[in-house]
C-alpha cells in the first residue's frame, strides 16, 4: 500500500449494487493515509492513526464533493457511511480480538 495504489469496491445501497475505484494519494505509514474516489461520486478519505493508552486510536474524516442535484443525497451518504463504519469498525474488533485477523 502507498500512493498511487487503487482499489476496485463493490457494496450494496438501499438493495442495489454499487462500485467504484479509489486511489491512495497520501500515505505514511503507521500514521496516516488517505483516499480520493476515482469513479462515481466524489469523495476523499483519511484515516489517522495515534497511539493511546492500550491501543491506536483512529480518526475517520470523510469529506464530499457534490454538486448539483447529488448536493441533495448528501446527508443521506453521510447517515449511511457512519452506520456502516460503525458496523464494520465493531466487526472488525470482534475479528482481531477474537484472532481471526
Amino acid at each position: 500500500m502507498g500512493v498511487g495504489s487503487r482499489r476496485h469496491a463493490v457494496t450494496r445501497y438501499l438493495g442495489r449494487r454499487a462500485e467504484n475505484d479509489a486511489e491512495v494519494s497520501e500515505f505514511e505509514p503507521n500514521r496516516k493515509w488517505t483516499m480520493c474516489s476515482l469513479s462515481g461520486p466524489p469523495w476523499e478519505v483519511s484515516a489517522i492513526f495515534e497511539p493511546v493508552e492500550g491501543g491506536t486510536r483512529v480518526d475517520w474524516i470523510w469529506s464530499f464533493r457534490f454538486s448539483g442535484v447529488l448536493r441533495l443525497f448528501e446527508p443521506l451518504m453521510v447517515g449511511m457511511l457512519s452506520r456502516m463504519s460503525t458496523k464494520d469498525l465493531a466487526r472488525l474488533k470482534d475479528m482481531m480480538e477474537s484472532g481471526a485477523l
